[in-house]
């Protein structure tokens, strides 16, 4: 008894079925990997600007002060470092930049950078923004405009997909600015360079500075109402 084969028809057949097969299969699986590549990259920008808006949240909560600001809003923010010894900006690396830094290595135009002052050398915070904008707050909510009146900085980013895989992914962060230590009382100041000693009373909200701390100056500053002793 013979077998029956395989006719050049049921074979014309099966592969015209598997390519309607692949030709149907190879969009899904093209799909799956956009969603998977944006997935991940959108992942990777999160990442990169979260530690960004950590890095920066950090330092302004701990400045000791604030130094330098462009205005209400701008794109860059001087501070101390929180242990007062050297100053920092943060900025965006755009041309318009007053601190505008070259690209050179990692370093590119569009990214987040911080200056240390005390060498005068820039270090990469976040790569790709598209946007940075900080905007600057009194005690009220009132705009401060100068660096003394901040209390409170808005931070605002955009962060591109440099390889266009998402969209931009914006970021935000509200930060409190540590207030220093008041003394609610009221102080009297001996300016020993001014004749007789002259004893003053200071009370409200004053800047003392200009003070000699050497023990020959005669200069000092008290809490002692009674009678403004040292």
């Amino acid at each position: 008894m013979r077998k029956k084969g395989v006719t050049l028809v049921e074979v014309l057949l099966m592969v015209t079925l598997s390519v309607l097969l692949m030709v149907a299969i190879i969009p899904f699986i093209r799909s799956i990997n956009d969603s998977w590549g944006a997935g991940s990259s959108k992942s990777e920008i999160l990442q990169n600007g979260r530690g960004a808006l950590e890095m920066i949240t950090r330092y302004i909560r701990q400045a000791p002060r604030i130094t330098g600001i462009p205005g209400a809003t701008g794109d860059y923010i001087r501070l101390r470092e929180p242990g007062d010894t050297y100053g920092v900006v943060f900025f965006h690396n755009i041309p318009s930049s007053q601190y505008y830094t070259a690209p050179s290595g990692i370093i590119k135009e569009g990214d987040l950078l911080m200056l240390d002052e005390a060498t005068y050398t820039a270090s990469l915070v976040a790569s790709s923004l598209e946007n940075f904008v900080l905007d600057f707050y009194q005690d009220k909510g009132a705009a401060a405009t100068v660096a003394n009146q901040v209390r409170s900085v808005k931070i605002r980013m955009e962060l591109r997909d440099p390889q266009q895989i998402s969209g931009n992914l914006s970021l935000e962060s509200l930060v409190y600015i540590r207030q220093d230590v008041k003394i609610w009382t009221y102080l009297w100041a001996i300016d020993g360079r001014v004749t007789n000693n002259v004893l003053r009373e200071l009370s409200g909200d004053v800047e003392v500075s200009g003070f000699n701390v050497s023990t020959s100056s005669g200069d000092c500053l008290a809490a002692n109402v009674s009678d403004g002793t040292c």
